[in-house]
């Protein structure tokens, strides 16, 4: 039977750390056992995002395979992939099938034939950050690895959106992920490497229409990849200082600003638990 590519969070999530860059206490939150936050609700673009990613994986590793000589029959077709993944999780997922389809299909048929050479596909890259002795491992998973024509390797992100604007692409500029995607790549590749690219698809607005597709370098930031290193040193740093401490994890620094507990999505999943402290976890007030 083919296989399924399917890749949890890297052994050294920079997307953890991220967490705990943006409220220590909600890092804290999500490491208990069991988890006081509440159950994570499965929105439509998050279902929709998660089973394009998975067609794109498809078709990129399967030709991957071709160009190393292998049988690409060894993973399912994008379009299946797709419908395999979804059966893995349930209605709630099904019910987007045909749409997702659609969409990878329309990809294909503009980008199916553009000449790159696949490296990697969802694949982990590793670098480390050092400090008075101390080092600590960050990992990001690539959506995509590629060498272009004339030889310049880049880290592409496949991003399904519900609006493709100038906002869409500046919102990643300073994002800890492509910051770190500058990183990896110059130290995996050194001059070779051209960047970070964004693989942007949008979901159309009618059904059966064509998605708005766009690929492009992500915005350039060289002093926020230098002052990354620092952030990352610092805030391992400050994270290892407050377990040796031994501070009980409902009592870790906590924002309290009104930008980020209130962010683009909403309230934070543990607004509740801030506001109220432990009683939150089982007793809501009305």
């Amino acid at each position: 039977m083919p296989k399924l590519i399917y890749t949890g969070p890297s052994p050294h999530s920079g997307h953890r750390i991220d967490k705990y860059i943006r409220c220590p206490q909600l890092w804290a939150y999500s490491v208990m056992e069991p988890s006081p936050l509440p159950a994570r609700t499965e929105s439509p673009a998050l279902i929709k995002g998660s089973l394009g990613h998975v067609g794109l994986a498809h078709h990129y590793r399967r030709l991957q395979a071709l160009q190393e000589g292998e049988d690409p029959s060894q993973w399912w077709e994008p379009l299946r992939a797709v419908e395999e993944r979804a059966v893995t999780e349930g209605a709630s997922w099904l019910r987007y099938v045909t749409e997702v389809q659609h969409a990878v299909s329309e990809y294909l048929l503009h980008y199916g034939e553009q000449r790159v050479e696949v490296l990697g596909v969802e694949a982990t890259y590793a670098m480390e950050v050092a400090w008075t002795g101390q080092t600590w491992p960050v990992t990001r998973s690539a959506d995509l690895v590629v060498r272009a024509p004339g030889g310049a390797v880049r880290i592409v992100d496949h991003k399904f959106v519900g609006r493709l604007n100038d906002r869409t692409v500046s919102r990643y500029r300073l994002d800890g992920q492509f910051l770190d995607y500058a990183l990896i790549g110059a130290r995996e590749w050194g001059a070779a490497f051209d960047g970070a690219f964004l693989n942007l698809i949008e979901w159309p607005s009618k059904a059966g229409a064509t998605p708005k597709m766009k690929q492009l370098q992500a915005p350039s930031a060289p002093a926020a990849v230098e002052s990354r290193k620092a952030q990352l040193v610092y805030t391992h740093a400050q994270r290892s200082k407050i377990e040796r401490a031994g501070v009980d994890l409902w009592n870790y620094p906590k924002r309290l600003n009104e930008q980020v507990c209130n962010g683009p999505y909403g309230l934070c999943a543990g607004a509740d638990l801030c506001a109220w402290g432990k009683v939150a976890a089982t007793n809501l007030p009305d």
